[in-house]
This record gives C-alpha cells, structure tokens and sequence, in this order.
C-alpha cells in the first residue's frame, strides 16, 4: 500500500491543482499554468541544447507528446504535480518510488 501512495498523491494533486480554495474547478486557470511549464520547460530547451542535447531532446519530446494535452490528465501536468509531492514524501519512500 504505502508503495503506491507516491501516485496516488500525484494524482490527488493533479486533480486538486486544478481548483480553487473554495474546491471549485477552474478549467481556464489550470490550463494557463500549464501553458506557463509548457513555455519554462520549452525555454529550458533552448538553454541546454548546445551543452547536453540529449537532454534537451527529451524534453522536447516530452512536448511534442503533450501537445493539446488538459489538466488533470496531461502528462506534465501530472509530472509537475508528482514533483510537487515529492517534497513531502520522506526519504526512504521517494527512493523506492524512483
């Protein structure tokens, strides 16, 4: 069980990304702030691409692939949820999740 809680806060959190603090969803707020990753990480491409291409490909693929994607089930939008978790997971259980 405690091994599958990494995912399913990701996904507690992707979904509660999407709302306001009165638990209504906002639609149009969470996809700006998708657009806004989609434009840092597309920024961040442009920054590595000489030093580490490799790199710098994956991310533009990971792009590619979410291209028109929604909020909650975007796939960055749901790494992006997951990263956020993982600040508060404690150690031993982010290892064994990664």
């Amino acid at each position: 069980m405690l091994s599958s809680f990494p995912d399913a806060m990701g996904y507690y959190l992707s979904l509660r990304l999407t709302m306001n603090e009165r638990d209504e969803i906002e639609r149009d707020v969470a996809q700006a702030h998708l657009e806004a990753v989609r434009t840092a990480v597309a920024l961040r491409v442009e920054w590595v691409a000489d030093e580490y291409p490799l790199i710098a490909d994956g991310m533009s693929r990971l792009l590619a692939e979410t291209h028109g994607g929604s909020p909650p089930d975007d796939r960055l939008w749901r790494a992006l949820a997951r990263r956020i978790g993982d600040r508060f997971l404690p150690d031993w259980l982010l290892r064994t999740t990664r």
